[in-house]
């Protein structure tokens, strides 16, 4: 698909732009998870030709927005794989909101998030490809759920949560001071060996153990819940991955592939060349040689 020149008048009117006699490019729409150096995209949005991110004076919006305005572009935004949007829905999308202009340039120069992705981008949700964060006003703020003003959705998961260590599970150990009744009536300790006594506190340390066991079985439960919810994610994100760098090196290898053919396409021209013109030049001698000879024979008579 090739870039499309947008009228502007028509592309003004349906998004909100400030006038402008200037068509706007659209460039085409990059999706996967790899990260490309900034762009087509990134240069048309850091103009911020769209109304919602300008005041009257011209001057930028909002303090975010600004800040970012400043920042070094570090990439090309990417769309996942799982979006449909075309060049000038996204164009129109981003335009929509000052949020959406805010989350484009997070995307743009932002911190990449590797290992310590939000929820929601570990689950694959959202419009862009990866998880960009920005920190401002002692928070994260991540591309995908600033996108539509969704920061509330937004959540971190600790190391802990996301590798849960079992040996690491609570466990409440019996304690004699707690007064689970093992004690006598009267207040004090049960030390003269009745077996009844004796049978009381066996009884309380094995409904202390089973009260243990259950609340550890609960934590188990909410760990695994929790995996659950994050691993299917993180296997897709991986084999999402591993299928994007396969294409890049089928690509790749394609793009080595016509470079050699092209090669030797030139090699044979230039080969046919020599041999077209050597063939020339023997032909040049052997009609020069017959004119030498045919002058030769006429002097000889």
């Amino acid at each position: 698909m090739s870039d499309r020149r947008i009228d502007p008048a028509h592309l003004g009117q349906r998004m909100g732009l400030p006038p402008s006699d200037s068509p706007i490019w659209i460039p085409v729409i990059r999706r996967g998870i790899l990260e490309a150096p900034p762009g087509d995209w990134s240069a048309l949005i850091r103009t911020l030709p769209f109304s919602k991110a300008r005041v009257h004076d011209d001057s930028i919006k909002t303090p975010l927005l600004r800040i970012l305005y400043e920042q070094i572009p570090l990439r090309e935004p990417m769309i996942s794989n799982s979006s449909s949007a075309q060049p000038e829905q996204l164009f129109r999308m981003i335009g929509s909101s000052t949020a959406n202009i805010e989350s484009a340039m997070i995307q743009i120069g932002g911190t990449r998030a590797e290992d310590d992705s939000c929820l929601e981008c570990l689950q694959g949700r959202g419009t862009w490809n990866s998880c960009v964060y920005v920190g401002w006003e002692g928070v994260k703020i991540c591309v995908n759920c600033h996108w539509r003003s969704q920061d509330s959705r937004c959540y971190w998961p600790t190391w802990e949560e996301l590798n849960p260590d079992p040996a690491a599970l609570r466990v409440n150990d019996y304690d004699s001071d707690s007064g689970d009744g093992f004690n006598d009536e009267d207040g004090h300790d049960g030390d003269d060996g009745d077996y009844d006594d004796f049978h009381v506190s066996i009884q309380a340390l094995n409904n202390r153990r089973l009260s243990t066991t259950e609340d550890s079985q609960q934590q188990k439960t909410l760990n695994n819940r929790r995996l659950s919810a994050i691993q299917p994610s993180t296997q897709r994100i991986q084999v999402d991955r591993s299928q994007s760098l396969i294409d890049q090196c089928i690509r790749d290898l394609s793009r080595d592939i016509d470079g050699l053919a092209h090669a030797v396409k030139s090699m044979q021209r230039a080969q046919d060349q020599e041999i077209i013109r050597v063939n020339a030049e023997l032909a040049e001698a052997r009609a020069q040689l017959e004119r030498e000879l045919r002058n030769l024979s006429h002097r000889s008579s």
